[in-house]
């Protein structure tokens, strides 16, 4: 509580009263769908977290691999804080698919649904995961870019923390509905 010289007393606004938080998680089950979480987007209001299911991830190795446009967009609407939180929802979820990709690539099921050979399937899955990897890099490299035009320099912080939490969550929500076995909680999404 704040005490102004007037005498009026008044609550400070908190540094997280904007943040953009997760309101759940919800399963993504088709590749166009991913294509379209994977997109970049600035992050404005509270968001659902996408969690994609392995047969969305295994139909997703069927697809030619491309790259994104990651570029933050020139829209006046978004300040620094919302491509920020963009930034961040994006290198949370190629983190996510990476560790389902890396457990996925030694399983038989799923290169036998889809009728590939085990090389076949597991070459799929290493050109996928190195396509996030890079995706990732990029993506640090313009928060790293973006964290200089924030008008708060706690706002990163919160913002980070908050996105974890949030990431952390709906991950272990969805390893217990989904059947998985992810760890979410043991990475950081920056760690510069």
């Amino acid at each position: 509580m704040i005490v102004p010289a007037g005498g009026a007393s008044y609550e400070a606004p908190s540094l997280s009263d904007d943040i953009p938080r997760g309101i759940g998680s919800m399963p993504v089950s088709s590749v166009a769908d991913l294509g379209r979480y994977l997109a970049y987007r600035p992050l404005a209001d509270d968001f659902w977290i996408p969690i994609p299911t392995r047969s969305a991830l295994a139909r997703f190795l069927l697809e030619e691999p491309t790259r994104l446009d990651l570029r933050p967009t020139d829209d006046r609407r978004f300040g620094p804080e919302h491509h920020m939180a963009g930034l961040l929802h994006g290198i949370r979820l190629r983190e996510y698919m990476i560790e389902e990709l890396d457990a996925m690539s030694y399983a038989s099921m799923w290169r036998q649904m889809l009728g590939l050979d085990r090389i076949n399937w597991f070459v799929k899955c290493q050109v996928a995961t190195g396509l996030l990897r890079r995706d990732i890099r990029d993506l640090k490299n313009q928060h790293v870019f973006h964290s200089y035009d924030v008008r708060r320099k706690n706002y990163s912080s919160c913002l980070t923390r908050e996105m974890e939490q949030n990431w952390d969550w709906a991950c272990e929500t969805a390893a217990r509905s989904l059947g998985g076995t992810t760890d979410c909680g043991t990475r950081n999404i920056i760690a510069l």
